[in-house]
């Protein structure tokens, strides 16, 4: 019997194939002793920024000396379009593609 493999497709939908009876899909890492020192620095915190792309700016400016990169995940505004809410993530984050071969008989 011969056996025929389908190119793999990328579906981003990763909930609808994982089985929470199998267990985590990735094992948490363990989290570094308390007495660890960070890699990275932190942002700074006790500044003030007038303006949401003031501070969007600033965080992309820190995160780029760092080495990694920033971006916007997502905004609210209120109903009369004031925006109120920012959230940023690393630019290497979101959720991951799950990869699946199809085997053919």
């Amino acid at each position: 019997m011969d056996f025929e493999l389908e190119e793999p497709t990328i579906d981003s939908n990763y909930d609808d194939y994982y089985d929470a009876s199998e267990g985590e899909a990735d094992p948490p890492e363990a989290a570094p002793p308390e007495d660890t020192p960070m890699s990275l620095l932190p942002p700074p915190v006790n500044e003030d920024y007038y303006t949401a792309g003031a501070l969007i700016s600033a965080v992309q400016e820190h995160a780029k000396e760092q080495g990694y990169a920033v971006v916007k995940r997502r905004s609210k505004t209120t109903k009369k379009g004031v925006q109120n809410a920012v959230y940023l993530r690393c630019d290497m984050g979101g959720k991951r593609a799950v990869f699946q071969q199809h085997i053919v008989a």
